[in-house]
């Protein structure tokens, strides 16, 4: 992570809201540099606890990119839906041997209402793979979860690639966000 992206990473982290849904338009080859700054700010800046779900590929690579850039995951539950064929999650998640779930977590399930943040990684990619009515089944029950639990859902999304879900998480979106606005955070 360089200077600029530190530098973004600590305004975000005093800009992002405690609650409400958060949508990022981010090209599809920029949502792992965006997540990246976002998890460092979170996290490793305002020390913010967060589950963050991943459904195109195992959170191990999150996990190693975060590792390599210095970011503390100590505050990071990781629901990891890769691997899932029903790409789907039901809060509270029961924490055991079979689970998807991993992190430092401190009971024996995953509450949203212990959590400051809910973000969604790599959703775009999920169209490959999952049906249209899938996805907008699975961010409608996360963007009522942040509702119910008074928490912010980040959803970085490719407005061009995923059109019909951008609309949707704009609706209900308080917080609308471009990747060449986030960038300009550091200027």
């Amino acid at each position: 992570m360089n200077s600029q992206e530190v530098k973004i990473s600590r305004k975000l982290a005093g800009m992002i809201p405690e609650e409400g849904v958060c949508l990022f338009n981010v090209k599809i080859h920029q949502q792992t540099r965006l997540i990246l700054i976002l998890l460092k700010g979170l996290v490793d800046i305002a020390k913010k606890r967060g589950i963050v779900i991943t459904l195109e590929k195992p959170h191990h690579y999150l996990t190693y990119l975060l590792g390599i850039h210095g970011v503390s995951q100590r505050y990071i539950t990781y629901v990891d839906l890769a691997a899932s064929s029903k790409k789907s999650v039901n809060f509270p998640l029961k924490v055991g041997l079979e689970s998807s779930v991993s992190g430092f977590i401190r009971a024996s399930k995953v509450d949203p209402k212990d959590y400051g943040f809910i973000l969604v990684d790599n959703l775009g990619h999920s169209k490959i793979f999952l049906s249209e009515k899938t996805m907008e089944s699975f961010v409608r029950y996360l963007i009522r979860v942040a509702e119910q639990k008074n928490i912010c859902l980040l959803i970085p999304l490719d407005m061009e690639k995923c059109p019909t879900i951008y609309e949707m998480v704009k609706k209900k979106a308080r917080y609308k966000i471009s990747m060449e606005e986030v960038i300009k955070i550091a200027d």
